[in-house]
């Protein structure tokens, strides 16, 4: 009777340490869940706020080139310019500068418009013809931050869309 007593322990023993054994690992896999999904929440909110100070660097840039003749005010025309805008007059865009921008030295040029850290193109266009259109090569979809800013202007004489888009 002693040894059944002692038998009955042995296995309760075994059964609790087996439950004890069960509960660890469902903890380690739930922590384990939870930092993946706290880790995966962290990269979404890093790429969401990155996409946020790109587009409200896409929106200054279009402001300074749209609204501004730059400095100089003929600064196409200088090697040394402190920094370029487009416009003649608020919104009517500047042929000339605007020209410029296509054969431009496209790192200098992403310097004096402090945006080292992105790619960007240029576009002007209506709905029904597109008047200037500046992609340097190797940009595209592939970057996973694009921001896109717009604004109408006049362009030669006509109302048109200008469209600044930065990559990162």
């Amino acid at each position: 009777m002693i040894w059944e007593n002692n038998e009955k322990k042995n296995c309760r023993a075994q059964v609790q340490s087996f439950d004890l054994l069960f509960s660890v690992l469902v903890l380690v896999v739930l922590f384990g869940a939870a930092v993946v999904l706290f880790n995966n929440l962290l990269q979404n909110l890093e790429l969401e706020q990155r996409q946020f100070r790109a587009q409200a660097t896409a929106q200054n840039i279009l402001d300074l080139l749209v609204m501004t003749a730059g400095t100089p005010g003929n600064w196409e025309l200088q090697q040394d310019y402190n920094q370029p805008g487009l416009a003649d007059s608020p919104r009517v865009i500047n042929l000339s500068k605007i020209a410029y921008i296509q054969n431009a030295n496209y790192a200098a040029l992403k310097s004096k418009l402090k945006i080292q850290d992105y790619d960007f193109s240029v576009l002007v266009q209506n709905d029904a013809n597109t008047f200037f259109e500046y992609i340097p090569q190797g940009i595209g979809n592939t970057h996973p931050i694009q921001a896109a800013a717009q604004r109408g202007v006049e362009y030669n004489g006509a109302m048109a869309r200008f469209t600044i888009t930065l990559y990162q």
